[in-house]
């Protein structure tokens, strides 16, 4: 080259990740305009000799089985003469790399993933590429032990380390949540168990008193004013033994009318032609600094955006409440949304009759009343990430999957189930319901239930600046989106 470019010049980052062999799970980014692959302790992209297809190797030891050369924004690979290297299954001589390739030294030998990010990015891994990293990783695993580990370890510590911050805290969060509503419920219990017994106590010992009274010597005021206190006292000991089971008999209950949503949405120019992904002569994507190249021509995959969400049944023939920001991009299911709140109303198809719908309710909120939030946060990792080891081996033994198999599979599973936060409310208005019950995106849409299992507010928006409070379209607006559905088998199930 007749000018040398420095890295702090460079538009992009390239980044290698080891996906097997002695170096598994490494990450380097690379620098220099020459980079040696081979076993030699001074490689640029050191492999393990030990990695290497059994029987002689045609490659002189301490030589390199090939070179990546820089060439601009361009990392151009070349084999060694006496080297066997694939690029994404192909056996290559000379190959510009694009990002996400797959090299593999020597057939049956160690894979390594080739990436560019934006210079400056962090070279962070998005969510799809830890998956796909995990996933390539398994498949060249050398036993089911091996499989069975990487499938149940390598997803979790991959977002915790090799994403960004924010992801890395959203992952976090969605693992710990189960543990951290399970001890608070615990704590709860206990604290309403010695309620119990001190109220119990305080019973028995009015009883003792009126035993030992002799009833000739007291009035009727009296007596009547001891009769009054050991009923109210049994009332309060009723209600302490109600609600502390309410938390669980409300997510038994309305667990199973909570739903898993999920869409995608993408770009049409005026004429109507989707927005793509423009691919190359050999169908690989083509991609720019900024990220994928983009075009309304070719035959290129579409550009979707994905999202999930949450919604909840209220009545038997499919209606569905939910975020009107969910329930948009959907279409062809909104039946109406609010003009002023984030709320929406979806249709389904008609539900199974073990489904409960759930009741509205029409009383306003208190600060201080308790609050169960059911939802979905993070979406799919989420669920992955609490799947058994076997549902995982049931996933990747059907071969590669989408954003779309992946949750049909869960459900064919039986493995899609709502999260479950409990809180109390800290404040209400005309437009909101603010508590504490944690969540996060994915969240949206799902409902806030007080301790009857009456649904108080469909759950809106976090606030990422202020720890424990998120806001809640109050159920009136539910009733606003039904009242005017006119047919009566839509209408709601409204609490008394």
């Amino acid at each position: 080259m007749s000018e040398s470019i420095t890295d702090s010049e460079l538009a992009t980052t390239a980044v290698i990740s080891h996906l097997s062999g002695r170096f598994r799970g490494k990450t380097k980014r690379l620098t220099g305009e020459l980079l040696r692959i081979g076993t030699a302790d001074d490689a640029e992209i050191r492999i393990s000799a030990r990695d290497l297809p059994p029987g002689p190797s045609s490659v002189p030891p301490g030589e390199p089985h090939g070179t990546l050369v820089r060439v601009g924004e361009i990392y151009e690979l070349r084999a060694s003469e006496e080297a066997d290297i694939w690029v994404n299954g192909v056996r290559a001589v000379q190959s510009n790399l694009e990002s996400g390739d797959i090299l593999e030294v020597g057939e049956g030998g160690p894979v390594i993933r080739f990436r560019i990010y934006p210079a400056g990015s962090g070279a962070f891994k998005s969510v799809a590429e830890v998956f796909a990293d995990c996933l390539e990783c398994v498949r060249h695993a050398r036993s089911p032990a091996e499989r069975a580990g990487l499938l149940l370890a390598g997803p979790p510590v991959e977002l915790l380390t090799r994403t960004a911050p924010r992801v890395r805290a959203l992952v976090g969060l969605a693992i710990l949540s189960p543990f951290i509503a399970v001890a608070a419920l615990w704590i709860q219990s206990q604290r309403f168990e010695a309620h119990l017994q001190s109220e119990l106590e305080t019973v028995r010992r009015m009883n003792e008193v009126a035993k030992l009274s002799d009833a000739r010597s007291l009035s009727d005021e009296r007596i009547e004013a001891l009769r009054a206190a050991l009923a109210e006292n049994v009332n309060r000991i009723a209600t302490l033994e109600q609600r502390s089971g309410a938390r669980g008999r409300v997510i038994a209950m309305a667990s199973r009318s909570v739903v898993f949503i999920q869409g995608a949405w993408g770009f049409d120019a005026p004429d109507g032609s989707p927005l793509r992904i423009a691919v190359g002569p050999d169908g690989n994507p083509l991609t720019e600094p900024s990220g994928p190249r983009l075009t309304i021509d070719g035959d290129g995959p579409p550009v979707e955006i994905l999202f999930t969400g949450t919604g909840f049944v209220v009545s038997h023939d499919g209606l569905l409440l939910t975020n009107r920001h969910v329930a948009e991009p959907l279409g062809l299911h909104l039946v109406r949304a609010s003009d002023t709140k984030d709320a929406a109303l979806l249709r389904c198809d008609p539900v199974d009759a073990e489904v409960t719908s759930l009741e509205l309710s029409d009383a306003t909120p208190r600060a201080g009343d308790e609050v169960v939030v059911l939802g979905y946060p993070t979406g799919i990792t989420a669920l992955v990430a609490r799947a058994d080891p076997e549902a995982v081996q049931a996933l990747r033994d059907r071969g590669p999957l989408d954003f779309w198999d992946v949750a049909l599979q869960l459900s064919r599973g039986g493995l899609i189930a709502p999260l479950a936060t409990a809180g109390v409310v800290g404040q209400v208005t005309d437009g909101a319901v603010v508590y504490d019950a944690e969540t996060t995106h994915g969240g949206s849409g799902g409902p806030v239930l007080d301790l009857d299992g009456r649904v108080l507010a469909i759950n809106t928006a976090i606030l990422p600046d202020f720890d424990g409070s998120n806001l809640g379209v109050p159920a009136v607006e539910a009733f606003r989106l039904l009242k005017d559905d006119g047919n009566a088998a839509t209408r709601p199930v409204v609490a008394d």
